[in-house]
């Protein structure tokens, strides 16, 4: 079984975009096919939206389970995201942000975090994904683990 890559992608320099969610996903072949569930949000909302709390509350603590389409447009719901923990796989919406870090992994095919709203890391065995994204963003590292 190859060995799982922690891809970090970086951004936030004055010349560069930010770097969404939707972005890195498009290096996902076939990402249509897995069941993906946010664990974990901290976000600001929309001054007419109330609900963020409840909602960071509700991925913490039970997850929530986005079909591929709206996975893809959910980051856009928010004012500013800061940090963010997706997982993509055959089965994970069981999974939870408390479990220990080592059973996402071994349970999840993919797991996307955004970290400080300064970079992505992406955890995943899938050499493709990982190729993917070294093509598409500037600054990426790679890490065998």
């Amino acid at each position: 079984m190859n060995a799982y890559k922690e891809v970090t992608i970086y951004f936030g320099l004055t010349d560069e975009k930010d770097i969404s969610l939707a972005d890195i996903l498009t290096c996902i072949p076939l990402g249509e096919r897995r069941e993906w569930a946010l664990l974990h949000m901290e976000a600001l909302g929309h001054p007419e939206d109330l609900d963020v709390l409840k909602f960071q509350s509700e991925a913490e603590i039970h997850g929530i389970v986005y079909g591929w389409d709206a996975l893809q447009q959910m980051q856009d719901r928010f004012a500013q995201v800061i940090e963010m923990m997706v997982v993509g796989g055959e089965r994970v919406s069981h999974l939870r942000k408390a479990m220990p870090f080592e059973e996402i992994l071994e349970a999840a095919e993919y797991v996307v975090e955004l970290v400080d709203g300064g970079f992505w890391v992406v955890h995943t065995r899938n050499e493709q994904v990982v190729n993917n994204i070294c093509g598409r963003f500037p600054r990426v590292e790679v890490v065998e683990i």
